[in-house]
């Protein structure tokens, strides 16, 4: 099964790349173009076959992707080429961050950070960087341990006053974070990574026009850099500039070449648009090289039972409750209300209510979603459900609204 998921990989790679460096293909990953970069990583190894950076950074590149098990057997035949290659041992860290594990993937650092000696900042950085990425597995406590000592041997480098950003990003700190990303930049007027975070910072304090400013400043430094497009439509889509967010997430997806994971995004932004038609195109574009993707199942739920598909609805929402069976934690509150109306429009109205009544459990501030439920149960003649159901939205939205006028 292995063998054939890495040919599968290798396939889809072109080798007529000329000549680039580690430097292009990380900066391509960092574009969001994937499959550019992994024919340049190809390349590289092709022409040298045993060096083990390139299988990490290929790797990396291909868990960026949401290709974990490729990522997996990049790793692996990496190690195979050179087993004492210390960033292909964090690599296999990272699979176990990546699943949630932070019990093994920490003990996996740990080990590279002692097999690296005092001396190597670059492991402690890459170390540093996982422990931060990983969203369901952080220790951001040992990152910021592993960054100072990499201040101490590498002063000068943007790339760990970045990281510190990030960290302090994380812990909702932004002014400290906003000092240490123009600390970056003062290592390296350029350094794109450091306007770009300070961007999502705005970006995440609703500080949106801000924001924008930031992610242009990315653009006069890079004006291929896709992801500053990304953000400049979620930014604009905030301010109900629809035209421009439209505008921002097309150049997005040209210069990402229209990945999967771009087109993904892309679908969401069209869905919190309420142009439903237009997300199921872009969907059923994803569905051709990628049908099982989570994110792109759940989508095509939501989309299709709202321009009238319940059963194309029915199915992917089905596939959705199918593929997280093993971890529910992966099922958001929309999966559970939006199952319900789809089962209910399918004539099952008792089970319907019951994903709805979960969905409220989970966020019981949906004011719409108890409209919906109270409708369910009079179609039931179950009045009495009913009117509880109307006492419950009064109890949680009247809360919410005390709360936000405060």
């Amino acid at each position: 099964m292995k063998k054939r998921i890495l040919i599968a990989v290798l396939m889809t790679i072109g080798f007529s790349v000329e000549a680039q460096t580690l430097k292009d293909a990380i900066r391509l990953n960092e574009n969001e173009q994937h499959d550019e970069a992994s024919s340049v990583y190809q390349a590289l190894i092709t022409s040298e076959p045993t060096k083990g950076d390139y299988y990490y950074y290929w790797g990396n590149n291909l868990l960026d992707a949401d290709k974990e098990d490729s990522a997996a057997i990049i790793f692996s035949e990496g190690l195979k080429k050179e087993p004492s290659n210390l960033l292909l041992q964090i690599g296999i860290a990272e699979l176990k961050l990546n699943s949630g594990n932070l019990t093994e993937g920490k003990s996996l650092i740990d080990v590279a950070i002692k097999n690296a000696g005092p001396k190597n900042a670059t492991v402690r950085i890459v170390a540093a960087e996982a422990l931060i990425r990983y969203k369901k597995a952080q220790d951001l406590i040992s990152a910021r341990i592993f960054l100072d000592e990499a201040l101490k041997l590498d002063a000068k480098n943007p790339v760990i006053y970045n990281l510190i950003g990030d960290i302090y990003s994380e812990e909702n700190n932004g002014t400290e974070a906003a000092k240490f990303y123009n600390q970056a930049l003062e290592k390296e007027a350029k350094y794109i990574k450091s306007v770009f975070h300070k961007g999502q910072l705005y970006k995440r304090s609703l500080s949106y026009e801000m924001a924008i400013a930031e992610f242009n400043n990315a653009l006069k430094m890079d004006p291929n850099f896709a992801p500053a497009y990304r953000e400049l439509g979620e930014c604009y889509f905030k301010l109900r500039k629809n035209d421009l967010a439209k505008e921002n997430y097309k150049k997005y997806l040209e210069l990402s070449k229209n990945n999967n994971n771009a087109r993904l995004r892309y679908a969401s932004f069209l869905y919190q648009s309420s142009e439903f038609t237009d997300a199921a195109t872009e969907l059923s574009l994803i569905t051709k090289t990628d049908s099982s993707n989570l994110g792109m199942m759940r989508m095509m739920a939501y989309v299709n039972y709202e321009i009238g598909k319940n059963d194309t609805a029915l199915k992917a929402i089905s596939k959705v409750f199918t593929l997280t069976s093993e971890d529910t934690s992966k099922r958001s509150g929309k999966d559970y209300s939006y199952y319900g109306k789809i089962l209910a429009k399918s004539g099952n109205a008792d089970l319907g209510t019951n994903y709805i009544q979960t969905a409220l459990v989970i966020d019981p501030k949906q004011s719409d979603l108890y409209d919906e439920l109270a409708d369910l149960y009079n179609k039931q003649k179950k009045y009495d459900l009913s009117a509880l159901t109307y006492e419950s939205k009064i109890l949680n939205t009247s809360k919410d609204r005390k709360s936000t006028r405060l």
